[in-house]
C-alpha cells in the first residue's frame, strides 16, 4: 500500500467523496494541495479532509499519482485530520474544461513575439509564456490557468512591443487554448449546484441566550417576542440547508397553526377553491423577529429583492400547506 508522509505539489489523487450527503460514493481527482490534512502519511483508503471552494469536505483516497517526494520537488507537510461533521453545505467551486491526450500542454503555450537581435533600436520583447504552476497534466484546465492567461494577456497590454508583436502574441495564446475541449460526463469531477440563497454559518450564532432558551428578537435589541429551547434550535439549523427551509422550520414555532392558516406573509387577496379570500398579515413584530434571527444564521439572505421574494414565498407556502391541512382534517 503506498504510503508517504510528505507529498509532491503538481501529484494528482483520486478521492471518494463521503460528504455531502448528495454526492456520498462520488469520484473526483482533485490536486494533492485541496487535501488540508491526514493521518501519519498518506495512503490509498485512508480518509482525508478536502477543501472544496470555502467548504471542506470527507474523502476516501482511491489512488495516488505522482507518489513520493524528489530531492528538488516542492514538498510540503500536512496536519492532523479533525473530522468536521457540520461539513455538509452546497459546494461552489466548478471545474473548467479538460484537455485531451492531443492538445498541447500548458508550458508550451508561448507567444510568437519574436527577439529582434539584429535592430538594436528594437524595444525588447517580454517573456509571455505560462509557469509552471497552471500545468494540466492532460487532466483539467484548472482555475488556476485561467488567471494565469488573463495575467498574460494583461501583460502583454502593457508591454512596449509592437503592435504587430502583441497582435500575434494574443493570437497565439487564444488559439491555443482554444484547442482545449470540453470533458465528457464519464471524466468530468462532479459539478454541485450553487445555492440559491446564501449559505449558512458553520455554526450556530444563537443570537441572545437565557436561560438555555434562544430569545429571537429584531436586530436593534428591541423586547424579544419568541424563545425557542437552545436543543429544539440546534436541531433546526443543522437540518436546514437553506434560509428558506430555516424559515419554515421556524414559522410553526413563532406562529400558532390557526394564525398561519388564516394569513400570510403580507396578506391581501387570495385566489382557493371557494374564489378570492382576504387574508391578514402575519403579526410584524413578530415576523420582524424572524427575520432577524435568519438573517443572523444566513448573513445576506434577506437583502435584495430576490432573496426576499424567495423568503417570502416560503413563508406563503407554508401557510397554504396549512390550510390544505386543515381542509383534510
Amino acid at each position: 500500500m503506498p504510503k508517504i508522509d510528505r507529498i509532491r505539489k503538481n501529484c494528482r489523487i483520486q478521492v471518494e467523496w463521503l460528504e455531502p450527503e448528495s454526492d456520498r460514493g462520488r469520484l473526483s481527482t482533485i490536486p494533492a494541495k485541496k487535501i488540508v490534512s491526514f493521518q501519519k502519511g498518506l495512503h490509498v483508503e485512508q480518509t482525508v479532509l478536502c477543501s472544496w471552494g470555502s467548504r471542506k469536505y470527507r474523502a476516501i483516497v482511491k489512488s495516488i499519482e505522482g507518489k513520493g517526494k524528489e530531492p528538488d520537488a516542492d514538498v510540503y507537510e500536512q496536519s492532523t485530520f479533525r473530522p468536521t461533521p457540520e461539513a455538509n453545505d452546497i459546494l461552489t467551486d466548478v471545474f473548467v474544461s479538460p484537455s485531451p491526450p492531443s492538445s498541447p500542454g500548458i508550458e508550451e503555450m508561448t507567444t510568437a513575439v519574436s527577439t529582434q537581435t539584429d535592430n538594436s533600436d528594437a524595444p525588447s520583447q517580454p517573456n509571455f509564456s505560462l509557469n509552471a504552476g497552471t500545468q494540466t497534466d492532460g487532466y483539467y484546465v484548472t482555475h488556476e490557468f485561467m488567471c494565469a492567461l488573463q495575467e498574460q494577456l494583461q501583460n502583454l497590454a502593457k508591454s512596449n512591443a509592437s503592435l504587430n508583436a502583441k497582435m500575434d502574441a494574443m493570437s497565439d495564446l487564444l488559439g491555443r487554448s482554444s484547442t482545449l475541449t470540453p470533458a465528457s460526463p464519464s471524466r468530468s469531477p462532479f459539478t454541485p449546484p450553487a445555492p440559491s440563497l446564501p449559505s449558512r454559518r458553520e455554526q450556530p450564532s444563537y443570537g441572545k441566550l437565557v436561560n438555555g432558551n434562544i430569545q429571537m428578537r429584531v436586530e436593534n435589541g428591541s423586547v424579544p417576542f419568541v424563545e425557542i429551547p437552545k436543543q429544539t434550535y440546534e436541531r433546526i439549523f443543522y437540518v436546514a440547508k437553506t434560509a428558506t427551509s430555516f424559515v419554515r422550520q421556524l414559522l410553526p414555532l413563532v406562529y400558532s397553526r390557526e394564525e398561519l392558516v388564516a394569513s400570510n406573509f403580507e396578506g391581501g387577496e387570495v385566489l382557493t377553491g371557494n374564489g378570492y379570500v382576504t387574508k391578514p398579515a402575519l403579526e410584524r413584530p413578530r415576523m420582524a423577529s424572524l427575520l432577524g434571527q435568519v438573517e443572523l444564521e444566513f448573513p445576506g439572505s434577506t437583502f435584495g429583492k430576490a432573496n426576499m421574494g424567495k423568503i417570502r414565498e416560503a413563508i406563503n407556502a407554508h401557510c397554504r400547506t396549512e390550510a390544505r391541512k386543515k381542509l383534510l382534517m
